[in-house]
């Protein structure tokens, strides 16, 4: 099973990684190869250059290749393909569909809220790896991003809407979504 995840930046996802990851120790994230260096802690990306990113995008290794703020990303082909066991990824708003076409078993939660504030405190406060003037345009990019999950809401298996009153709850959210998914399979 490959659960993906899919919203906004500063909106959680790492985060519910995180707490699907604490909970099931046997759970993999997908690799993501990336144009851009790796942030702290950040393990399911790989940099490579933006050759040998042209390269594998070229001969069809990668799959959902986009350009986002600056950097490309891409997922190996054969990643997105069905698995054994627990996978997580995440996934641009704007590619789930290509995704679901790739793999039709894909679980996907898109994570949206209604508090841009909240976003903008995340990636100022929390992530700390975005200049202001890139916070502005994540932000605005945000609000398409969340469109764009809402309008396809027939492609999630759950749409999460993130404010404060429940930040404190993704953990439980997270087992929930996994265990869910688990009792389906048996």
């Amino acid at each position: 099973m490959i659960i993906a995840l899919s919203g906004p930046s500063g909106i959680g996802k790492g985060f519910m990684k995180e707490s699907i990851l604490a909970g099931y120790p046997d759970a993999k994230e997908l690799v993501w190869y990336t144009t851009r260096a790796p942030r702290p802690n950040e393990t399911n990306r790989k940099s490579i250059s933006e050759e040998q990113f042209a390269s594998l995008a070229d001969a069809g290794k990668l799959a959902l290749v986009q350009g986002i703020f600056g950097h490309r990303y891409g997922v190996a082909v054969d990643d997105l393909l069905e698995k054994s066991g627990i996978w997580l990824t995440e996934i641009h708003p704007f590619v789930v569909a290509d995704a679901k076409q790739i793999n039709s078993e894909l679980r996907l939660i898109g994570l949206v809220t209604d508090d841009l504030d909240l976003l903008r405190e995340r990636l100022t406060l929390r992530r700390k790896t975005e200049k202001p003037d890139e916070i502005e345009l994540r932000l605005k990019t945000a609000i398409d991003e969340m469109e764009s999950i809402k309008k396809n809401a027939s492609m999630f298996e759950r749409i999460v809407t993130i404010s404060r009153d429940n930040e404190s709850s993704i953990p439980i959210i997270a087992q929930e979504i996994v265990l869910n998914h688990l009792k389906e399979g048996e």
